[in-house]
Formats: structure tokens, sequence, C-alpha cells
């Protein structure tokens, strides 16, 4: 059984994601948005749910709420799982809590992989098609050469769930881990 582990937002964040995904939703009239929007962060292979439990909660246990910063503007596809994603960029407590737990989990004996291969994180926010491929690929190599303004926004993260995937992008919460208040 495959389990992965997310960073949840607060319901102020995730209704700023869901505006965000809205709007692409309707500009590249994508197939399906995404149920429940969050940031992977890795999927593990047959975990002892016990030891990986404690793992997680061991390293958790120091972390207060956070924010992540995204760019609005730079929508990504990800053709080995056909989804449109949002950039997380890599910097601040999130990049540093992922290097810990990956590090904790590889001599922990378990068996993981990031869900991107290029190590930058991403909020799935709906399944993609083939046009859509296309054009994100132009715009991309547009923005490269232009290099417009940035839309920055900060999203906070208030807890880090276990969840156990169950067919085709479908999770369920095994377990949630809070994160401390300022």
């Amino acid at each position: 059984m495959k389990y992965c582990l997310i960073a949840s937002f607060t319901k102020d964040s995730y209704l700023n994601v869901e505006d965000i995904q809205r709007n692409a939703c309707k500009k590249y009239k994508l197939y399906k948005r995404i149920p429940n929007l969050h940031v992977s962060l890795q999927t593990l292979d047959e975990p002892n749910i016990d030891k990986l439990d404690s793992i997680i909660r061991e390293q958790l246990s120091i972390y207060k709420k956070f924010k992540v910063q995204i760019n609005k503007s730079h929508l990504a596809y990800n053709s080995s799982s056909k989804m449109v994603s949002l950039k997380v960029e890599n910097r601040g407590y999130i990049n540093r809590i992922v290097r810990s737990t990956n590090e904790k989990l590889h001599y922990g004996g378990f068996k993981f992989s990031m869900p991107h291969k290029d190590s930058n994180l991403f909020i799935p926010l709906a399944n993609g098609n083939y046009q859509l491929k296309n054009i994100l690929e132009q715009e991309s190599a547009a923005t490269c050469e232009t290099i417009p303004e940035k839309d920055y926004s900060f999203l906070k993260i208030e807890s880090f769930d276990l969840c156990k995937l169950v067919g085709h992008r479908k999770m369920y919460v095994v377990k949630k881990y809070q994160l401390r208040d300022f």
C-alpha cells in the first residue's frame, strides 16, 4: 500500500489557492479540479506505520505554523502525472522539514520517493490535457525570455498529514500532525 506525506493549509490560505485554481481552470479549460489542495512532500511504499509515526512526530514537534512562498503566475505541467501544478519556492521551513524527514526516513530503512524528481515542491491544481501541455511550454519559454514581474504570495501551513493512496488520485487521511501555534 502506498502512503504520502502532505502539508495542509489554513482555511484562509486554502481559499487563496482555491481562487488560483478556479482562475487557472477557467483560463486553460482544464478537465477536473483536485478536491484536496496540498503540498505533496513524499510518497512511501509499504511503511511500518508505528515506526513512521514516531519519526514524523519527532521531526515535526519543534516546528510552529509557517508560511510558504508561491509564484501565482508560475504554473507547471508534469507530463508523468499529467497534472497542472503551482510551484512552491524552495526556501524556508518547508525545505528544511523535507530534508530532515528524508534523512530520517532513509536511515530508518523506508522506501520513499519525491513526487517530482527535480526536488521542487508543487501544489497540484488540476488534471491536464495535451493542448495545455503545449500552451504551458510556450508560456514558460516566453517568461524565461522576458522575465515578467513576479506575483508572489504567502500561504500558511497548519499541519502535515499522512494519507493512504487508494485507487487513482484518492487519498484518505490516516494521521494528522498539527504544528504548534506562534
